[in-house]
């Protein structure tokens, strides 16, 4: 059943759920010009409710995670992080301004993660991975890659059963939890996706380099 429409001032971008009943959405509010603010609805299988969000400079809901039935994570593309615990929305900063292809994951020490792209230049892609630590957001890791391959195909990670895996131009790698370390090498292949079980048992759609096609 139809539960949700947009409409010309609302963009809906994410929605993640516990259950049928229990499905958040959110995105853009565009209806007061010039300036967009975060929304968020919950669908509790009868209709639709409003969860008020902060009128901040979070702009969009871009990315979404339950790690429970009201336990809510937001991210926008502007450094802001949102929680909401079933009654509250609460807004962390970050200290980058610019949070691009957003992605939360649970590790495998069952800690909630979130990766991101910051400010990057036309030759390098800056990437980082930061902890919520003590009610708090911390960085772990922030590297630069030498390309701009993200930038044209896609997202440039995937999460597999609580593993982070990074595509680059000519080698895919994994996250090891303080670090990225080589995981396949591919030197006429460009990832494009993951999906699989594990990092030992995955398949990768990609572009060869000789012909420019899709492979898996």
């Amino acid at each position: 059943n139809l539960i949700y429409t947009n409409t010309d001032n609302i963009d809906a971008h994410r929605i993640a759920g516990s259950d049928k009943d229990n499905v958040y959405f959110g995105g853009a509010d565009r209806s007061s010009g010039n300036i967009s603010y975060p929304w968020l609805k919950k669908w509790n299988g009868v209709t639709t409710q409003d969860i008020t969000m902060p009128l901040d400079s979070g702009i969009n809901v871009y990315e979404m995670i339950l790690t429970s039935e009201n336990d809510v994570w937001m991210a926008s593309f502007h450094g802001k992080i949102y929680h909401f615990d079933g009654s509250n929305v609460t807004s962390y900063q970050l200290d980058k301004d610019r949070t691009e292809f957003p992605k939360f994951f649970i590790n495998n020490n069952f800690e909630l993660m979130f990766y991101f792209v910051g400010r990057s230049s036309i030759n390098t892609t800056e990437h980082n991975v930061y902890k919520f630590d003590n009610n708090k957001w911390v960085n772990v890791y922030t590297d630069l890659t030498n390309d701009t391959l993200f930038y044209y195909f896609g997202e440039p990670v995937s999460v597999i059963n609580g593993m982070l895996l990074r595509r680059c131009v000519d080698r895919i790698e994994e996250f090891t939890g303080n670090s990225w370390k080589t995981l396949v090498n591919s030197p006429t292949f460009q990832a494009y996706s993951f999906a699989g079980e594990n990092v030992n048992q995955f398949l990768s759609s990609g572009f060869q380099e000789s012909t420019g096609y899709v492979k898996m």
